[in-house]
């Protein structure tokens, strides 16, 4: 019945595409099968050139190519061209008959240059529409690459095409009372607590905002990391998962790689030098730790659990994480657990990322219920 539910969405798909006169952008939730459609339509036109886009060289050189073998379709994986979205500007498209744009929401005006002129085929895949303008007219306006479907997370809960899931919010605050945070200037360095040292970072740009002035971006920046690696958080995120249990699957999505290697014995990023990834994969850990490099483009199996640490305020992102957890499988409840540091950027990113969500789905508890 699911295979059935899939296959339906996937043909009406590639028809609302085929109508849009082979361009459009098709948005399914994780677990809806879109990279089916590619598949589908690569090999319905054996003799069409394709190119394949997407943003990291393992979406590139192993995902996309088990996606392929899983529907014994090897051979035609082997004659479509593919590149990442930082080599793009360098290709001459006008070659090919069609392009798959890959988790679409990475285009960028420079990636897309060579594209605005293109008059093949083209088809835009992602789990979650662009939410930024320039992104919305590169696609919509530029590339004439239109929604033609849109199957959003909660309508996939209701389609049965992916598991129903619970977010808990854990609320905790910023530490007060230990001054471990170093601050001040390079010749003039002192201690300060957390809330005194977030306070005067936001007081500096809330002053700066009321006078009108511009405020530099690296201050938002440098708020941003701040939050990120607060060491509350940490402290926090550890209670937690002392309650989760240690036989059930978990993937932990942090702020930072020093976060992800304190927290999991096992964590996956850019300076990884084990493939955690492939032992978690496999069944051989039960836990694992990432930055952002685990937000799209994976096929985790029998994930039980998703904790992040950290998130911010792009729906999209949260989105990609929950689908970490959701795939589909009978009498599975995926468990989300959110920490935000209340009174901070977190509850407005919290309150920004979650709007197009049930609400129904989400409760909020108290960091002082755990440990």
């Amino acid at each position: 019945m699911l295979n059935k539910v899939k296959d339906k969405i996937q043909q009406d798909a590639e028809k609302k595409w085929i109508k849009n006169g082979h361009r459009g952008l098709i948005a399914l939730c994780t677990g809806a099968g879109k990279s089916k459609i590619f598949v589908n339509i690569a090999v319905n036109n054996p003799k069409e050139k394709w190119l394949l886009v997407v943003p990291t060289e393992k979406l590139r050189d192993e995902n996309w190519a088990d996606e392929f073998i899983k529907w014994k379709k090897k051979t035609r994986f082997n004659s479509i061209d593919r590149a990442c979205y930082a080599s793009l500007s360098k290709i001459d498209v006008s070659k090919y008959d069609g392009i798959c744009l890959d988790e679409c929401h990475n285009i960028t005006e420079k990636n897309s240059a060579e594209l605005s002129n293109y008059e093949g085929k083209l088809l835009c895949l992602t789990a979650t529409p662009p939410e930024e303008d320039v992104k919305k007219d590169i696609l919509y306006k530029d590339l004439k690459c239109k929604v033609v479907m849109h199957i959003p997370l909660d309508e996939g809960v209701e389609l049965g095409i992916v598991s129903p899931y619970n977010i808990t919010v854990i609320e905790g605050f910023l530490d007060s009372t230990n001054k471990n945070i170093e601050t001040g200037t390079k010749t003039k360095k002192w201690k300060s607590t957390e809330f005194d040292v977030y306070r005067y970072k936001s007081e500096v740009i809330r002053k700066m905002t009321f006078s009108r002035k511009p405020v530099p971006k690296f201050m938002y920046l440098d708020r941003m990391r701040f939050v990120y690696n607060l060491p509350s958080k940490t402290i926090n995120a550890k209670k937690v998962l002392d309650t989760i249990p240690k036989d059930e699957r978990t993937l932990i999505f942090c702020g930072s790689i020093k976060q992800a290697e304190e927290l999991c014995e096992n964590s996956w990023h850019s300076q990884s030098t084990k493939d955690n990834l492939k032992l978690f994969k496999e069944g051989k850990i039960n836990r694992l730790s990432a930055v952002k490099i685990l937000n799209e483009g994976e096929n985790i199996p029998n994930v039980d659990n998703i904790f992040i640490v950290q998130l911010d305020s792009r729906a999209r992102n949260l989105i990609q994480r929950i689908g970490r957890g959701v795939r589909f499988r009978k009498g599975h409840t995926a468990n989300i657990y959110i920490l935000v540091a209340m009174q901070t950027q977190d509850e407005r990113w919290l309150q920004k990322a979650t709007e197009d969500l049930d609400s129904s789905n989400i409760k909020y508890t108290s960091i002082n219920n755990y440990g």
